[in-house]
């Protein structure tokens, strides 16, 4: 069973997807960038680095199809 979603649909899920790399990219690097902040591990730092940009790639490729 094949789901076929409408534009209205993909431009959403493309939003959602950015909005939750900006999320994720925000709350792991800015501890990093203003010292008044607890800093979290090294670890996850790179985590959501990693799962920011995979949410932003996504969002492209949903949008660019």
């Amino acid at each position: 069973m094949k789901i076929q979603l409408s534009t209205v649909q993909l431009d959403k899920a493309s939003d959602l997807a950015l909005g939750l790399g900006q999320i994720l990219f925000g709350s792991t690097v800015l501890p990093f960038i203003i010292p008044a902040l607890d800093k979290p591990p090294l670890t996850v730092l790179l985590f959501g680095l990693v799962i920011a940009i995979i949410l932003w790639i996504f969002a492209i490729w949903i949008v660019r199809k």
